[in-house]
């Protein structure tokens, strides 16, 4: 079975520790939020039934670790 699409972009994005806003709207929408290590912008990124978020720095977090933030 082949990885999503999206998944090689987020491994991208770690393996060069951060992104562009580009591959940020690729991988999901805007949120209102914002990343608790830098302070940009999160997106956030649904995938069957995981919500997590991810700003264009690469720093990346489940709803679950932002709610206990």
């Amino acid at each position: 079975m082949k990885p999503p699409p999206e998944l090689y972009l987020e491994v991208e994005m770690s393996r060069i520790g951060g992104g562009n806003n580009e591959v940020l709207d690729e991988l999901g929408d805007l949120s209102s939020l914002t990343c608790e290590a830098c302070g940009g912008p999160l997106g956030e990124i649904r995938h069957e039934k995981i919500l997590r978020y991810r700003c264009r720095e690469g720093h990346s977090y489940t709803a679950k670790a932002l709610l206990t933030e």
